[in-house]
């Protein structure tokens, strides 16, 4: 099966009668109806079509039973319903293997989500939960919900097949995820779902990814946010010790430099925002001004899948408005008295 192949997950993203074949319906922007046997959920989702097209796929035709699924960031639970149908249309597993594979890792806390969740309203006490196990009512006996820091429990000594990673979101949380995770991935078998790869603000993913490049494969990009891979070489826990955060900034920058040459036209506009917030980040404002000067925000699109011309024109608003406020700080303190 050739996973770089894009038509083994946008079968299903391709149409709403495509995605059907997933139980999801998308209605609104964000907004999708996942089909259980008690009846329809309506609930909400930052992760596009193709993402859960994706997962589902993953689920469904390369999944073996090697190990477990890990599900990091699920929010209300559509990353979760992908993968668990997945599981539940996979021939190539028996029934025991479909029993608490998929571990699911959130914080399930609507503090921060209030406009995003629209019409969801959380019990008096913030938590997500309740909406999650809703969506994902036909499958609960496939899933182990952690409700907490992702960084409270330390993943055991045990496979993972599947890792989905929705919640880098920070330098820590990208290590933590690298230390314990990235060591129990099967070589030649998992897959790793980079979901806030073609986003500016978690330009660590550009610089790990590139740093672990040879033990790791790139498989495909999607709208969204997504690129995802298969490991190839396995990698022992004293290099996933490694503290990236702390590289000098000429490393970082080649390493973004490397990983934005690998991806497509579009998605490297988005990438140089993302870098142009490293340079802010380490003092170089030239260097920031010369990558968002570079910016294409019309580039050509290669397929639908691919458009992320949106992203990236957002992407440059944002990045643009920091070196601005940057530079604004940098004239105040050259004029103050010394």
């Amino acid at each position: 099966m050739n996973l770089a192949d894009r038509e083994l997950w946008y079968q299903y993203s391709r149409s709403i009668a495509a995605a059907e074949q997933m139980g999801i319906a998308p209605v609104t922007w964000q907004v999708f109806k996942f089909k259980s046997s008690t009846g329809d959920t309506l609930s909400r989702s930052m992760l596009t079509l193709h993402e859960m097209a994706l997962l589902y796929a993953l689920a469904r035709h390369v999944y073996k039973g090697r190990g477990a699924i890990v599900d990091a960031g699920p929010l209300l639970g559509a990353s979760t319903f992908a993968l668990c149908r997945g599981l539940a249309d996979n021939t190539m597993i028996t029934p025991a293997q479909r029993v608490g594979q998929v571990y699911s890792f959130d914080l399930f806390r609507s503090q921060g989500y209030e406009k995003f969740l629209g019409d969801i309203t959380p019990p008096a006490t913030g938590s997500l939960l309740p909406e999650f196990l809703k969506v994902n009512a036909d499958h609960i006996t496939s899933i182990v919900p952690h409700q907490g820091d992702f960084m409270s429990w330390a993943w055991p000594n045990m496979p993972v097949e599947i890792f989905f990673l929705d919640l880098a979101k920070s330098w820590e949380l990208n290590t933590f995820a690298i230390r314990h995770y990235f060591p129990v991935l099967i070589p030649g078998e998992s897959i790793l779902v980079q979901q806030d790869y073609i986003h500016f603000n978690e330009y660590w993913i550009h610089i790990t990814m590139e740093h672990f490049a040879e033990h790791f494969e790139v498989l495909g990009f999607m709208h969204g946010a997504t690129c995802f891979y298969r490991c190839v070489k396995a990698i022992d826990r004293q290099a996933a010790m490694v503290d990236l955060k702390v590289l000098p900034y000429d490393a970082k920058r080649i390493l973004l430099e490397r990983a934005r040459a690998k991806a497509p036209f579009g998605v490297q506009q988005v990438m140089k925002s993302a870098a142009a917030k490293c340079a802010i980040e380490h003092g170089k404002l030239q260097d920031a001004r010369d990558l968002l000067n570079d910016v294409v925000l019309d580039a050509p699109v290669e397929h639908p899948t691919l458009d992320v011309r949106g992203i990236a024109r957002s992407n440059y608003g944002v990045v643009t408005k920091m070196l601005e406020t940057a530079l604004a700080k940098q004239t105040v303190g050259l004029a103050a008295p010394h």
